[in-house]
């Protein structure tokens, strides 16, 4: 069950090295991470297995050993994660003025021709924060409910980065995103 939902990375995902160290392990069925599960994922069924961390003895780059195949990574956000939820997240005035700032920052640094890319957008709110101070936005997202849901509130959305103009993009926004692709280079 446990390897039929997830891919297992025994070396890191920066440098490719073996030579790591486990620095945290902790069954998915402990109460403390359950209790955890359960709030912020409630539609998440049970998981079996442990949630662990190595560390690379090479780069020292972190990262988690077990992740979501494809499959359960389209389920985990379009189906166990609810939309309402993420919205809400990231509508919060915490969040939002992250963002202004954030936006107000790029927005002083990169070409007034090129195009901004937020890779792993969700329902594209920074998109369109991004959008509201002017700048030429493009969202990519795996999850089809949020696509559709950033298309109806007008951001271009794109499925693939082939369907860019190599020389259009002058930055790319990725929030929590590497940490969910089992190849991340």
């Amino acid at each position: 069950y446990f390897y039929v939902m997830f891919i297992h990375r025994n070396s890191c995902p920066i440098c490719n090295s073996s030579n790591n160290k486990n620095i945290c392990s902790i069954t998915l069925d402990d109460p403390i991470i359950v209790k955890y599960l359960q709030k912020v994922y409630p539609l998440l069924p049970s998981l079996e297995g442990s949630f662990k961390l190595d560390r690379c003895v090479e780069c020292t780059f972190i990262w988690q050993t077990d992740i979501f195949n494809e499959e359960y990574m389209h389920k985990f956000y379009d189906q166990w994660i609810p939309i309402e939820n993420s919205i809400t997240k990231k509508n919060s005035s915490l969040v939002l003025d992250k963002y202004c700032r954030e936006i107000r920052y790029i927005r002083n640094k990169v070409s007034s021709e090129g195009v901004v890319l937020d890779y792993g957008m969700g329902a594209g709110t920074w998109c369109l924060m991004a959008k509201a101070y002017g700048l030429s936005i493009t969202g990519l997202e795996l999850s089809k409910s949020r696509n559709a849901y950033a298309k109806k509130n007008g951001v271009k959305v794109i499925s693939d980065l082939q369907e860019l103009n190599d020389n259009s993009i002058s930055f790319i926004n990725m929030e929590q995103v590497l940490e969910h692709l089992s190849d991340p280079l």
